[in-house]
């Protein structure tokens, strides 16, 4: 009965080509005659080693033609069972034969739950390929286990030293590990020649450094990449303490970041300290938005994560002149305190699109926001699954928009609607919105929707006007409701079909069960949309 290891060399390596396409997006035909000859010819370095390397060597100069570099089929690479590192992990004649491939080694993953020592060398297998890499963590240490900080800081050091002379190869460069102590700075890739790069992620799980990290200004001044390089980079991911180092490049490295691209930009897991006079520290929320403005043109979004202060923000006025406008980018705020939110908006107005999602609101005064709305899960948490909470009351009057999204709140309620509805000295709330869209909001009644559109939607109210101070509202124009929540009544039905085209105003009302299957009877579509 034959072994695999009775299997010829060139056997094997006609296998783990098949392997290596099966892997791949795209499927290519029978492979070039001369490549197969290449194959053929393996059968005379039974010893391999660095034999086998050379022969690879000299017949990629030659089939340079025919060989092409495939999009890998598996997005999740927080895996050493893909292909070709489940091969390798067989035995030292089906490693020696892998590593003779550069184009298997054109993502290269680590683990740093594991010792990386092994693979250091997929660098170098690589030869001259472009490369994606990966570099996690499967373990879940506890953010006081010394020694397991001590170890993965160890292993991502060692694996830095190896990237680094690599790093001009790179299309991606994903770091996602347990602590932000284990990070490598930013400054390893933005002082070099990475004209490939389109993804920048050095993301961590837990924030073990809090505030009392070093000042980011006591890093040395370093010189900058060209201003070019980084034009077609899509996606940026930093911790905050990651992203205030840039500010060691000076001011003009990053005129043309991303200005191709229009990359979105992520900072995370930070906690900023507060301005002191005649104190320098550099690890300050104005700091941040000094960087962010100097880039923020050629910025498509913002998304700020895990973000706190060390410190309670002073309340501010209403009228307080806000020094920073962020009219270009989307931004985003996931998981930050409220005092993070009362600091931001106090020194900034938002424009274009503007989303939160599982957190709580203070109480912002003025108007900050301009563009489109979405709230997602606020307070919908584990931590806090609260129905009465005043986030929603706090934000929308200090918002001008006219488009509002509600996913997922359970404070999106008849409270709300009614409070919305109250006209208030000849005066609305959200006077601009003109469409809402409801989705998985199940803690309002269609009862409380009508009065709400009726009171907005009472022809009354939009008179023609010469003078801008008499505008009172916009008319509502479109409520689309989706997922779980209230289905329809008949009452319900007939008022919307003998109100909403009088209000010319478009409903599409669909309700679904826990299983996502829409609901039968609940669905409803005003004559307008019919």
């Amino acid at each position: 009965m034959a072994l695999l290891s009775d299997l010829s060399v060139e056997l094997l390596c006609l296998i783990f080509e098949y392997a290596y396409y099966s892997s791949s997006r795209n499927k290519p035909g029978y492979h070039d005659l001369d490549t197969i000859s290449d194959i053929a010819s393996v059968r005379n370095f039974l010893g391999l080693g660095e034999q086998l390397r050379s022969m690879r060597d000299d017949t990629s100069s030659r089939t340079s033609s025919v060989v092409t570099v495939w999009p890998w089929m598996d997005d999740n690479v927080r895996s050493l069972a893909l292909f070709p590192y489940n091969i390798r992990a067989v035995c030292p004649l089906w490693h020696n034969i892998v590593v003779c491939s550069p184009e298997y080694w054109t993502r290269i993953i680590f683990d740093v739950a594991n010792d990386p020592t092994t693979l250091l060398d997929a660098f170098s297998w690589s030869t001259y390929f472009p490369i994606d890499v990966f570099v996690f963590s499967s373990a879940s240490d506890a953010i006081d286990d010394q020694a397991a900080k001590a170890r993965e800081s160890g292993r991502v050091e060692s694996i830095v030293a190896r990237l680094q002379p690599h790093i001009e190869r790179c299309i991606k460069i994903v770091f996602d590990i347990q602590f932000s102590s284990s990070l490598p700075s930013p400054l390893v890739v933005f002082t070099r020649n990475a004209a490939l790069l389109t993804d920048l992620r050095l993301d961590c799980r837990i924030d073990d450094l809090g505030c009392d990290v070093a000042d980011a200004s006591n890093i040395d001044i370093v010189t900058p990449a060209p201003q070019f390089v980084f034009r077609d980079i899509k996606l940026i991911s930093l911790t905050g303490l990651a992203y205030l180092q840039l500010q060691k490049l000076g001011h003009d490295w990053n005129a043309e970041l991303g200005s191709l691209s229009k990359p979105s930009l992520y900072i995370s897991h930070f906690q900023f300290q507060k301005e002191r006079d005649g104190m320098a520290n550099r690890n300050t929320i104005t700091v941040m938005m000094d960087l962010i403005s100097q880039i923020q043109d050629n910025l498509s979004n913002i998304h700020f994560q895990n973000m706190s202060l060390s410190y309670h923000p002073r309340i501010k006025s209403a009228n307080v002149v806000r020094p920073y406008e962020l009219e270009r980018p989307m931004l985003h705020f996931n998981n930050v305190s409220r005092n993070f939110i009362a600091e931001f908006f106090s020194i900034t107005h938002a424009s274009v699109f503007t989303s939160f999602s599982h957190l709580s609101i203070p109480h912002l005064p003025g108007t900050i926001f301009y563009g489109s709305l979405k709230l997602e899960g606020i307070m919908n948490t584990p931590q806090s699954p609260l129905t009465h909470d005043d986030s929603l009351f706090n934000i929308l009057p200090g918002w001008t928009g006219e488009d509002l999204a509600v996913c997922r709140c359970p404070s999106f309620n008849d409270e709300l609607l009614d409070w919305l509805a109250e006209d208030v000295n000849g005066k609305f709330d959200t006077p601009y919105m003109m469409r809402l869209h409801i989705e998985d909001c199940a803690h309002f009644t269609p009862t409380a929707m009508r009065r709400f559109i009726a009171a907005r939607n009472d022809t009354s109210n939009f008179k023609l006007q010469s003078r801008i101070h008499s505008f009172q509202a916009n008319r509502l124009q479109s409520i689309y409701v989706n997922g779980t929540g209230p289905a329809l009544g008949k009452e319900d039905i007939e008022w919307f079909d003998g109100n909403a085209e009088k209000m010319n105003l478009l409903v599409d009302w669909r309700v679904v069960d826990a299983n996502g299957s829409l609901v039968p009877g609940s669905s409803y579509q005003s004559p307008l949309v019919r």
